[in-house]
């Protein structure tokens, strides 16, 4: 999952800044791969063997988190992608970003 966070970085900034349509769709490419690396299942199964039968109050943390975030930069994705475009929509949600947690 960290890989998957630190490959997301650059992706992103591909996309904000890229010069043309080949471009964007590579770091969009980039940025897929990103995703499913960082997608629940294996941060569950993780979780599920290192906190054994404690794994439900270890699985509420990423859960909420991904809840409250979801809430929080999907109105404000949603703003930057009507009003200034999206190449600054995607630069601004990587700016925004907090880096990522280590497991």
């Amino acid at each position: 999952m960290t890989g998957g966070s630190i490959l997301a970085v650059p992706s992103l900034v591909v996309v904000a800044l890229a010069p043309n349509p080949a471009v964007f769709f590579l770091g969009r490419l980039v940025a897929g791969v990103a995703m499913g690396a960082v997608l629940y299942p294996p941060a569950f199964a993780a979780l599920t063997r290192w906190y054994g039968t404690a794994y439900v109050e270890a699985l509420m943390i990423p859960t909420l988190a991904a809840g409250l975030a979801s809430t929080v930069f999907a109105p404000i994705t949603a703003a930057l992608v009507q009003h200034p475009g999206k190449s600054s929509a995607a630069s601004a949600t990587f700016l925004s970003r907090p880096p990522p947690a280590r497991v």
